[in-house]
């Protein structure tokens, strides 16, 4: 019975997100949000140079679960260092034609990458191994990466590439249909295929 009692409880530390103000953190916490940004930075760098991208840039976001998972497992405090910290390191590596200047950075690196930290916000999930948890988790970032990055197409790719949109369609509708494409066609459903498997091997890490 206190062995159930125990697992139980093992079970809600790491599948709940921990919202107490007041805990103290250990180096343990420190060292799982350190791996947990370079599998970030590693993920990113194997779907970036690795793996055919769209020809504007875009390709499969597994860079994403990791920081996921910051924003599930820790205080917002600490997902939002984890997640401005690779939103920096992102500039060193990302090829130089991606990033034009302050608002292509903004719109489709800074803001995609931080609007994980809203996760750390929401009230606790009851069960992270159902489907429609999963894809609550993963669904409310990405809408926002579209927004944004739409954004980020309309204000700045179109105006530099005006001859790579698609004929027939106005700004606003290329911008919106390629960064679709991105987002919840090639990235959505490989990150709900593979949430669970690396969230095995990331309850392993954090226990």
């Amino acid at each position: 019975m206190f062995a159930k009692l125990e697992q139980s409880e093992r079970k809600e530390k790491l599948y709940f997100p921990i919202h107490k103000k007041n805990s103290n953190l250990e180096t343990k916490d420190l060292v799982v949000v350190a791996i947990m940004l370079c599998l970030a930075i590693v993920f990113d760098l194997f779907t970036s140079y690795l793996l055919p991208t769209l020809p504007l840039g875009g390709s499969i976001s597994l860079k994403y679960i990791p920081l996921i998972f910051v924003a599930l497992l820790y205080r917002p405090s600490l997902s939002l260092l984890c997640n401005l910290a690779f939103s920096l390191l992102c500039i060193l590596y990302t090829k130089s034609a991606f990033i034009v200047n302050a608002w292509s950075y903004i719109l489709d690196y800074f803001i995609p990458i931080n609007c994980i930290i809203l996760l750390a916000f929401t009230k606790k999930i009851t069960n992270i191994k159902s489907f429609s948890s999963i894809f609550y988790i993963i669904f409310v970032p990405s809408l926002i990466m579209w927004i944004s990055q739409t954004l980020g197409g309309v204000l700045v790719w179109n105006v530099l590439f005006p001859t790579a949109m698609w004929p027939g369609l106005n700004t606003v509708a290329y911008s919106a249909t390629y960064n679709f494409i991105n987002v919840f066609i090639m990235s959505f459903p490989v990150l709900l295929l593979l949430f669970q498997p690396i969230n095995l091997v990331i309850s392993k890490i954090a226990n």
